[in-house]
């Protein structure tokens, strides 16, 4: 049951990326965005969504792309650098509490 809702939210976050209609992406919201597991801002908020999406999935691995369409690549090796050093540890710290769960 819970590996079909897991694969069912992912079936639904493609849905959401790509709509059938353009028009629909402009009445996305950053809390939308946010809610479909996508992270981005402060090294905390960072940190706060991908636990709230550990917690609600399970999940304990990730895929980052920390490039996106015009991010010049010194931002890009910033957002790294912070991600590394702030973001990895507290999701390994989650990850380790959840397993005493």
């Amino acid at each position: 049951m819970e590996i079909r809702r897991t694969i069912w939210g992912i079936v639904d976050a493609l849905q959401f990326a790509i709509p059938r209609d353009p028009a629909l992406l402009s009445r996305v919201t950053v809390d939308d965005v946010w809610e479909r597991g996508t992270s981005f801002g402060s090294p905390e908020r960072v940190t706060e969504l991908m636990k709230r999406y550990m917690r609600r999935t399970g999940t304990t691995h990730w895929m980052a792309q920390m490039r996106c369409g015009g991010v010049v690549h010194s931002k890009a090796l910033r957002s790294m650098e912070l991600f590394a050093r702030y973001v990895m540890p507290a999701l390994r710290e989650e990850e380790a509490k959840l397993a005493t769960v």
